[in-house]
């Protein structure tokens, strides 16, 4: 609790220092003022940076954003400090260094165009310039049909939850020519009543899971590496599909993957029904199965 406080007081200090006293413009176009970055093997998801600060740099900040979301990163998250120009928010939740480094940025999205801010302090305490960088991870994938290969694993009860858990490991594996890909697991008989593969195209189609509220992104919507036993929560006695679409480099997309899979049957509750599956109204709910938290990378 003490930590989150002083958290917070260092960032209304920040946003007092931003608001009531703009940022300085440093004097002429020196380039001892300035971080001098560059970008080492850049590949799929990964952006090595260099960072040389000039003689006249105390320190600097530094963040990287998909290419257009300061504003929604203003809008959303720092409005809830009071922050309202980009120079505050990389001073209020970038990274800070006082010498020159090297940082590897992981786990980035292939194909991606990404902005790197800078924000220097100088020696005399004045804020500098505001630096904008450029930088895009290379894309995954060919111009061939793009598709996964699905693989069914292991179905595990876990008795000392309550309410007793059902999960099913399922693993993807992406093609050669798959730039991303998206799946969900849904009952076959929901699927072929609720759903059909036109509606399953459309609903993969979008870039982002339409479930999730806006300015919320799901961490496992679009994927890129092969997953291998990712955690799904289920009901015993039921038969599921895996249902997967892919696309190529060319942003085409290859054909519907349906795998079909039974889980077996296991001890029923006190009234004889296997828990799960339906809704108040007695009727088989339509979304698709949730992944289960743990257990993932």
């Amino acid at each position: 609790m003490k930590n989150l406080r002083f958290y917070l007081l260092a960032l209304l200090a920040i946003t007092v220092l931003f608001t009531a006293c703009p940022p300085n413009p440093p004097v002429g176009d020196d380039d001892s003022k300035k971080v001098n970055v560059t970008f080492g093997d850049v590949t799929a998801f990964e952006i090595p940076t260099n960072f040389e600060k000039g003689d006249s740099v105390a320190s600097y900040s530094f963040i990287i954003l998909k290419k257009g979301d300061m504003q929604s990163q203003l809008d959303n998250f720092g409005a809830m400090f009071g922050i309202d120009n980009a120079e505050a928010y990389v001073a209020a939740f970038g990274l800070k260094a006082y010498s020159d480094t090297t940082f590897l940025y992981k786990d980035m999205v292939p194909g991606c165009e990404y902005e790197l801010y800078v924000l220097p302090v100088l020696v005399s305490g004045v804020i500098g310039e505001l630096q904008i960088h450029e930088v895009t991870t290379l894309t995954l994938g060919g111009s061939g049909e793009a598709k996964v290969t699905v693989e069914v694993g292991d179905f595990v009860v876990n008795a000392n939850s309550d309410p007793v858990e059902y999960v099913q490991y399922i693993s993807v594996y992406p093609n050669a020519e798959c730039a991303l890909y998206r799946y969900f697991l849904v009952e076959k008989d929901t699927f072929d009543l609720r759903w059909g593969d036109d509606l399953a195209i459309e609903y993969l189609s979008y870039d982002n899971n339409p479930n999730y509220p806006p300015g919320f992104d799901d961490p496992y919507w679009n994927l890129y590496k092969a997953e291998e036993n990712a955690t799904w929560y289920v009901d015993p006695d039921r038969t599921y599909y895996v249902v997967a679409l892919a696309k190529n480099a060319d942003n085409v997309y290859g054909p519907l993957v349906k795998q079909e899979f039974s889980t077996p049957a296991v001890e029923t509750t006190e009234g004889g029904e296997t828990e799960g599956g339906e809704t108040e109204g007695g009727e088989t709910d339509p979304s698709p199965a949730k992944r289960r938290p743990i257990g993932r990378r």
